[in-house]
């Protein structure tokens, strides 16, 4: 069972890391709206490979790997969604015509967006610098 739990584990949690760090949906108003794509699955790779490794088994390095940046995800879970909340709620208080006058800076803070949803994912080691761009 620890074998299959390593083979599994080890390829699925590389393939949920290469996700882009946003998922981005057309809201109510044609407005985008964004959500932090980190896979719950995930979480739970990192908790079992705690587990198994109290009880001695030997855990595959890029397991450890990401176990040990957990820390890390979490910090940029809590920064992008602090981010995506002002963001949607700025955008979902626009009237139509605040919305039309403000479209010009609206399109560049969606570009700067998107970054997230086309060029970022969990391995990106400018998470931070994109934060702040944004």
């Amino acid at each position: 069972m620890f074998a299959d739990w390593t083979k599994q584990n080890t390829e699925k949690a590389i393939r949920l890391l290469q996700e882009n760090i946003l998922v981005g949906s057309k809201a109510e108003g044609g407005a985008l709206e964004y959500q932090v794509n980190f896979a719950p699955e995930l979480k739970v790779i990192i908790r079992e490979a705690k587990f198994l490794d109290r009880i001695g088994k030997t855990i595959p390095q890029t397991i450890i790997n990401i176990a040990l940046q957990e820390k890390d995800y979490m910090r940029h879970i809590d920064k992008l969604n602090q981010l995506l909340r002002g963001y949607n709620a700025a955008l979902s208080k626009l009237k139509a015509v605040e919305r039309k006058l403000m479209q010009t800076d609206i399109s560049k803070l969606e570009k700067h967006m998107n970054k997230g949803v086309a060029n970022h994912n969990w391995f990106s080691l400018s998470i931070d610098e994109y934060i702040k761009e944004c």
